[in-house]
């Protein structure tokens, strides 16, 4: 039998370089790999941005909430609201730039539902506050993120669930304004006074939520059927308000279909892209920022980040077209 040496040295030339390709594949395999991930990064980077953009937290309203050593969110006598509070009135309405306001429940005993009631919608009407962060204390860390809701629906939604809380406001607007005089061909029906929720007005403001406290207070012992919505204030004499102290469990039942609970870690390790990528992906239009223990850094306007992203998209386009015509 006769060995074709031609042949034989044509098919080891054949298989030389797979076999090489191979073995090199082998032995660059984690580089390789590592290789293929970056530029998998790099184009996930390009495709949704195009270029790098600015992660940036919302302005935070820091407003104090005590007069001396009473705290207007908790159980207080309406008489607390007078002329001390006119400090506490003029920094909350004072027009600065802040779209949301910390409510941090603690571990259960800092907020009422009177009081988040009628400060959402203070805030909401007179300082276009969009939105509450409401925090708490549980697992054994502080400012735990518990969820974000905008101040309109936290006072309709506290409204439906209690509707004395909106009686309470009726009945405060109806001190405010007063009742129309006897209809004459001459005479005006309606006053003409400054509305009671109006910026630069705190002394209005401050009435008005000094009479829905009152409204909400009694000085005899609830009805038996009410008496389960009644906290009593350590006044003496007695005092009755009926409202209840807010913690987890609560807010999730009365803010039911209204608090989002979207959130992103955020570490000094994790690239800003990684987390701007991951507020985008939420459903939310506010997304909050916490730490591995999910305690709270900031809150991000989700829909302003997806602007950010159509004006970089189209901002790249033109100048692909300029380059291209």
């Amino acid at each position: 039998m006769t060995i074709d040496w031609a042949l034989v040295v044509e098919t080891v030339k054949a298989l030389a370089w797979p076999i090489v390709a191979a073995f090199a594949l082998f032995l660059f395999r984690r580089p390789l790999v590592e290789l293929v991930a970056q530029i998998i990064r790099r184009a996930r980077k390009v495709s949704v941005f195009e270029v790098s953009l600015e992660l940036a937290t919302l302005p935070e309203m820091r407003p104090s909430w005590s007069v001396g050593d009473t705290d207007v969110r908790q159980l207080t006598s309406s008489q607390i609201f007078d002329s001390a509070t006119q400090t506490i009135f003029q920094q909350l309405l004072e027009p600065t730039q802040a779209d949301y306001a910390i409510v941090n429940l603690g571990s259960g005993n800092k907020w009422l539902t009177s009081r988040l009631f009628i400060f959402a919608l203070v805030l909401g009407e007179v300082r276009g506050l969009r939105a509450f962060v409401f925090l708490e204390s549980s697992a054994g860390a502080r400012r735990r993120f518990a969820g974000v809701a905008t101040t309109s629906n936290v006072r309709r939604s506290l409204g439906i669930r209690y509707p004395w809380l909106e009686a309470a406001f009726v009945r405060a607007l109806n001190r405010v304004y007063p009742a129309p005089p006897l209809e004459t061909p001459s005479t005006s029906m309606f006053p003409n006074v400054t509305p009671p929720i109006s910026a630069g007005n705190s002394g209005s403001v401050s009435y008005l939520v000094r009479s829905f406290v009152e409204a909400l207070q009694r000085t005899t012992i609830p009805p038996t059927d009410e008496k389960n919505s009644y906290l009593q204030v350590s006044t003496a004499p007695p005092m009755w308000e009926r409202a209840h102290w807010i913690d987890g469990e609560r807010l999730e039942r009365d803010l039911a279909g209204v608090l989002d609970y979207e959130w992103i870690e955020e570490s000094p390790d994790t690239p800003r892209t990684l987390v701007s990528e991951g507020v985008i992906r939420r459903p939310a239009p506010f997304v909050a920022l916490v730490d591995s223990d999910k305690r709270f850094r900031g809150l991000v306007d989700r829909h302003a980040l997806l602007g950010q992203v159509s004006m970089r998209r189209t901002g790249v386009a033109d100048k692909a077209d300029d380059a291209g015509s």
